[in-house]
C-alpha cells in the first residue's frame, strides 16, 4: 500500500486464499481487519503493523491458517482479537501487545491463537486485558512463561489447555 493511503479497514475476505501473498504491511490508518480478510494465505510469512498504528480489532478468522506466519508485534492500539483470528497459525512463536505498559488489549476471543507455537505469553502486567476466551491458547505446548495483568480477568474454559510448561 502507498504511504498515506486513506484506507481505514481491510474488509471481510479481501485477501482470502491468496496463496502467493508472502508479506503484508498494514497501513497506519487501518482500524479494522475483517472476518477472513487473510484467511488461508498459506505463504504469508511477514505481517508488519506500525507501532503507531490505529488498528483496534482483528475480526474472526482474520489470519486463520496462515501457517508460515511466525511473529506478531501488535501495536498498542489493538483492543480485540476475535475468535480464531490466528487459529492454526502453527509457526507463530512470538507475540507481543504494545510494550506491556501501554497495551490497550481488552479481549482475546475463543481459539484466537489455538495451534500456534508461542513460547512466551506476555500480556503485560499493566495491560487492560480483561477477557481470554475458551481454548484461546490451547496447544501452545512450547509456552514456558505467562505474564498476566495485575487485575482480575475472566479466563474461560481451557484457555491455556496444553500449555504444560507454563509457570
Amino acid at each position: 500500500f502507498e504511504e498515506g493511503i486513506g484506507l481505514t479497514a481491510i474488509f471481510d475476505g479481501t485477501f482470502e486464499n491468496c496463496a502467493k501473498l508472502t508479506s503484508i504491511a498494514i497501513p497506519k490508518n487501518v482500524e479494522s481487519i475483517g472476518v477472513r480478510a487473510f484467511y488461508d494465505c498459506g505463504s504469508l510469512e511477514t505481517l508488519s503493523i506500525a507501532s503507531d498504528s490505529l488498528l483496534k480489532e482483528i475480526k474472526s478468522y482474520g489470519f486463520y491458517n496462515c501457517t508460515k506466519l511466525s511473529s506478531i508485534a501488535m501495536p498498542k492500539s489493538v483492543e480485540t482479537v476475535e475468535a480464531y483470528a490466528f487459529g492454526s497459525c502453527t509457526a507463530i512463536s512470538s507475540l507481543t501487545f504494545g510494550t506491556g505498559f501501554d497495551a490497550e488489549i481488552k479481549k482475546i476471543g475463543d481459539y484466537a491463537f489455538n495451534g500456534s507455537d508461542i513460547s512466551v505469553l506476555d500480556f503485560g502486567k499493566y495491560s487492560k486485558l480483561d477477557y481470554i476466551g475458551a481454548y484461546a491458547f490451547s496447544t501452545c505446548s512450547k509456552a514456558t512463561k505467562r505474564i498476566l495483568p495485575n487485575h482480575p480477568l475472566d479466563i474461560k474454559l481451557n484457555a491455556f489447555n496444553g500449555c504444560s510448561s507454563v509457570d
